[in-house]
């Protein structure tokens, strides 16, 4: 599974794996158990940082996404998975009870008697399963899977970062605040976002009846990988 996001030099990837690593090698040996606990709730925080990041994440999934990786692929705000995909909480099979908010984010997904049952019975959810359950937002057969994701996230690289981040807090606050409340934050990222460089570009687009360049957002860049 991979992670893209859209920031200020390009489109990012990184592997899930890595992830994955940084928890097995920090619970393998036994240190105090209030170093154990910190070390956990240190790791979980990228899941934090993935959904509440101004940048717009969007997770790739052509194979197993189990435990952290399910977990990191939900905290992401889009999915795109293949049709082999799989989620597996994994966490019950080795006597876990979970770790990276896979409990929290998998909830707000799919409610939590799902979750639950999800979780408890270690059962793996299928990519079709996943799309009914709303687990995943998008799904692709095999062969289409690399340009598809790729065109997906490079269709909001280019687009306007800042008002698309105005755009992911409008909808973070839906979850937290009133619909007034919520409407005074909107109102305010509205009228900031009319005094950016990239609304003058989309204005001016729109009357030369041409697609806009938001600055140097069309170079695609910065991959990561290991």
């Amino acid at each position: 599974m991979w992670v893209a996001s859209s920031s200020p030099r390009g489109l990012g990837l990184l592997p899930a794996a890595t992830f994955a690593r940084a928890v097995v090698g920090g619970l393998g040996s036994r240190p105090p158990r209030d170093d154990r606990v910190a070390h956990v709730r240190a790791i979980s925080q990228l899941s934090v940082l993935l959904y509440e990041s101004p940048i717009v994440t969007l997770a790739a999934v052509n194979g197993p996404a189990v435990g952290a990786g399910m977990a990191l692929a939900l905290a992401c705000d889009l999915r795109i998975a293949a049709r082999l995909a799989r989620f597996v909480g994994g966490w019950a099979r080795v006597g876990f009870s979970g770790d990276f908010g896979g409990a929290w984010l998998l909830t707000h997904r799919i409610g939590p008697s799902r979750t639950l049952e999800v979780l408890a019975t270690n059962r793996a959810v299928s990519a079709d399963e996943a799309l009914a359950l709303g687990m995943i937002d998008w799904l692709v057969d095999d062969a289409d899977f690399a340009d598809a994701w790729w065109s997906w996230a490079t269709q909001i690289a280019v687009g306007p970062r800042s008002a698309i981040a105005s755009m992911k807090r409008n909808v973070l606050d839906a979850q937290r605040l009133r619909l007034a409340e919520a409407i005074e934050q909107e109102a305010e990222r509205m009228v900031a976002s009319s005094e950016t460089a990239e609304h003058r570009e989309g204005v001016r687009a729109w009357v030369e009846r041409r697609e806009p360049r938001f600055g140097d957002s069309h170079k695609i860049g910065g991959m990561i990988s290991d």
